[in-house]
């Protein structure tokens, strides 16, 4: 799994750290152990980033996904379809989403220019249907636009060596830069080291999840970097998805009773 990058100040801290341990000795004159476990859980617990824990009940369509590499963060947006990052697993492989009421198999789908070029999305194509009144689906729509207020929500950590738990950041669009939206955070945001790939939503619409963009990597602290899925690459791959496995994805080919999105600043 690519993980996101890591600021100068926090290396230079590891590396200061590293050579003091290396250098230390005990009284009888002889080198102590390099314990590297330590350094890395220090390392982690200096630069995690928090965000606030939510409610799982608000935000069902939001699930923790079990990999062959690790634990990624995915979004349902139809009853056969979730979207995440495409660097949580390999093209076809087969993963578990874990709901609120129960886990369902699916199988990873890359986009068509992840290969060639940095469009960090994928899809799940999940084998059953989960019913609607289980999950309350996102809808992909909204346009992007500088200086927009963004919800980034997660499977975080407060404690790197505790479990996972629902979390919740706030950043403003601050640039553009190829397939993403760059967001400066409004104190923590909401994910740790290991994890990106949650759903990037319009803020304030309540219970009305409009999805925008998708988590993929960042400075942990001060900048992340989401997928856009109102570019045309993003909305191409998932009509493509659409036709190709004949399943609903909300706002692409179908609304799901949530309609769309025509005004990026909305008055509700």
């Amino acid at each position: 799994m690519r993980l996101p990058y890591v600021g100068l100040t926090t290396l230079a801290s590891a590396f200061v750290a590293i050579l003091t341990y290396l250098s230390c000795q005990d009284r009888a004159g002889q080198k102590r152990e390099f314990n590297l476990s330590k350094l890395k859980i220090e390392l982690f617990k200096s630069s995690q980033v928090n965000g606030e824990k939510i409610p799982w009940k608000e935000y069902t369509e939001v699930v923790n996904v079990l990999t062959s590499r690790g634990t990624c963060t995915a979004t349902i947006v139809g009853p056969r379809v979730a979207i995440t990052s495409a660097h949580c697993e390999e093209d076809g492989h087969a993963v578990t989403l874990q709901t609120d009421y129960k886990e369902f198999e699916g199988v990873f789908e890359h986009s068509n220019y992840y290969d060639s070029v940095d469009h960090d999305l994928a899809v799940i194509i999940l084998k059953e249907s989960i019913p609607n009144y289980m999950i309350h689906f996102a809808t992909v729509t909204g346009s992007l636009t500088y200086g927009m207020k963004l919800d980034l929500i997660g499977f975080g950590c407060k404690d790197p060596e505790g479990a996972a738990e629902l979390r919740l950041g706030k950043v403003t669009a601050s640039a553009f830069s190829g397939f993403d939206v760059v967001g400066t955070p409004e104190g923590a945001g909401p994910y740790c080291f290991s994890e990106t790939s949650g759903p990037v939503y319009l803020t304030g619409l309540d219970r009305i999840h409009f999805l925008v963009g998708i988590t993929a990597k960042g400075f942990i602290r001060d900048q992340s970097y989401s997928v856009r899925m109102d570019i045309p690459e993003s909305k191409k791959f998932l009509m493509d998805v659409a036709i190709k496995h004949k399943v609903d994805i909300c706002g692409i080919n179908d609304d799901c009773g949530a309609g769309t999105l025509t005004d990026p600043c909305p008055s509700f």
